[in-house]
């Protein structure tokens, strides 16, 4: 998905793992979606 590849880049970007990144988005996604 193009969420996926946005969140790949920002994570090569700051070096963070990509796992890090992936968990942001979720709780970002959880909080925008209660």
């Amino acid at each position: 998905s193009p969420e996926y590849e946005d969140c790949r880049k920002v994570a090569l970007k700051k070096g963070i793992s990509l796992k890090k990144v992936l968990q942001l988005a979720q709780q970002k996604a959880s909080e925008i979606y209660k």
